[in-house]
């Protein structure tokens, strides 16, 4: 199990927090502190999130050399953000990450060579950072590790580098000898890029259309050769986009169609990106490939939501550019993942007594705040978030079942009892975590996760269409059965939805 990655969006207004030479709780942190649910090395880049505005220490240390950035009054959404990763980006060569929840705040140890440089940028109005390696330049001083201060701002020593807005706290440098403490982790899997790994050449596309007939929205695009491409999509703001990597398009955007606020692309760094702005609603989207992977179709529909029944919000957990865990043999958590939801969906829909709302229909990517944001949105009956597990040990097995607030217990234990004996598989009980897909306060949410694709002989029951078919109409039958026995029945969205 590991979480999405998130594209981010620039902010410029965020507060300047309070420099705090010790590992002191921030006046401004709410009390429960900020719950950090993305840790990324992506397009040349460092990103950490989270669900709330961030404090931020920066600290060094030069022998060895390292950069440390301590996330304050702070704690990570799920064990697997701090497994290790490798960066090899110029001079920064690894990435640690050391919670200290003794001390409420999480520590990220980017191993590096002398003298690197790079600069530290605000995101999603304070609530996210990145971290970019820039060219090496010379330290200003002893205490301090960054980008050289931009004139505009003043010579004032006191004041931190970069622009007053960005919320840093230098602090003093490591200690020597300073080891992050973690527990053993597993390895991050290496970046796969949808559908198709992309093999690092330019794309040209030689077409694009959208088209609307008889209600349904269709995104075609034409490349030079099979396309590799990466999707997200969110719900606020309503939207999709489309990254080609290193691509390319010389032609003019086609016209917009009713039900498609506007289209836009920009060059992201060397990336072609495409956003579709959509107006607020509920979309269902599926990619499809054709032509030997030269043309892919986005359809967007709108699923069809009673008043008079209840609605369950079904999770294919990753997907897109996260493939989550990798199997022994190399099976892809998120491929496992998508077709488990899919028997999930067909055996609800074919009993007639709910809606299903699946948050990915395709390999995309949904990131953990928009699968938050669909749930404020539907306020659904139930949620169930599909997963596989893995652990360094190949020999351990077997389903748990993961909630976060006590109300969610009772739909866990009996998902978790409905299931092992259903589909007699080893009992790893439930646990409570706080993982950010299941932080709805007032919906019962779940977390399962049907097997380890770590252990081999559980890889093999993974990718087997026999267990996905039976293992998903025994989810299935699980949420009916739990519907029975309790008021949450009543449920459901206020409102008739269907196709335009």
């Amino acid at each position: 199990m590991r979480l999405n990655p998130v594209p981010a969006v620039l902010a410029a207004t965020l507060f300047l927090g309070a420099v705090t030479p010790a590992l002191a709780r921030p006046h401004h942190a709410s009390a429960s502190g900020a719950l950090i649910s993305r840790v990324a090395w992506e397009r040349h880049h460092l990103v950490i999130a989270a669900d709330r505005q961030l404090q931020v220490r920066l600290l060094k240390l030069s022998k060895p050399s390292r950069v440390a950035i301590d996330i304050l009054d702070a704690e990570l959404a799920d064990p697997s953000l701090a497994e290790s990763q490798s960066i090899d980006e110029g001079a920064f060569k690894q990435l640690r990450v050391a919670p200290h929840p003794d001390e409420r705040f999480v520590r990220f140890v980017i191993d590096c060579d002398g003298g690197a440089d790079f600069r530290l940028e605000p995101l999603e109005h304070g609530s996210a950072i990145a971290f970019v390696p820039d060219e090496p330049t010379k330290l200003a001083s002893h205490e301090r590790f960054g980008p050289p201060r931009p004139e505009r701002y003043g010579p004032d020593p006191a004041e931190p580098y970069g622009p007053p807005s960005l919320p840093l706290v230098y602090g003093p440098p490591v200690p020597e000898g300073f080891v992050p403490s973690q527990p053993d982790v597993v390895e991050a899997p290496p970046e796969v890029t949808t559908a198709l790994r992309w093999d690092g050449h330019p794309q040209t596309l030689a077409g694009l259309e959208l088209v609307r007939k008889q209600g349904h929205i269709t995104l075609k695009l034409v490349g030079d050769r099979p396309l590799s491409y990466e999707l997200h999509q969110d719900w606020e703001p309503s939207r999709l986009v489309v990254r080609v990597p290193k691509g390319s398009y010389p032609h003019d955007l086609p016209s917009v169609v009713p039900g498609v606020t506007s289209l836009a692309a920009a060059h992201v760094g060397s990336d072609w990106v495409l956003t579709m702005a959509l107006p607020q609603a509920l979309y269902a989207v599926t990619a499809r490939r054709r032509d030997h992977g030269r043309e892919l179709a986005i359809s967007l529909d709108h699923p069809v939501i009673r008043s008079d029944r209840p609605t369950i919000v079904v999770d294919a957990g990753h997907g897109g550019n996260d493939p989550g865990a990798l199997g022994a043999s190399g099976a892809r958590e998120s491929t496992f993942t998508l077709g488990l939801a899919e028997v999930v969906r067909s055996a609800l829909v074919k009993s007639r007594r709910v809606n299903v709302v699946m948050t990915r229909s395709s390999d995309e990517s949904v990131d953990l705040a928009a699968r938050a944001h669909l749930l404020d949105m539907l306020k659904p009956a139930l949620f169930v978030s599909l997963h596989g597990n893995s652990c360094p040990d190949p020999s351990i097995g077997g389903l748990e079942t993961f909630y976060r607030n006590p109300g969610s217990a009772p739909f866990a234990r009996f998902l978790q009892r409905r299931l092992v004996q259903g589909m007699h598989r080893p009992d790893r009980g439930i646990r409570q975590a706080r993982l950010f897909v299941l932080r709805h306060p007032t919906v019962p949410s779940i977390l399962i996760e049907s097997a380890y694709l770590s252990n081999p002989s559980e890889e093999r029951l993974m990718t087997s269409p026999t267990f996905q078919k039976e293992m998903g109409q025994a989810i299935a039958q699980g949420v009916l059965g739990y519907l029975d026995r309790t008021p949450v029945a009543d449920a459901g969205l206020s409102r008739e939805g269907g196709t335009e």
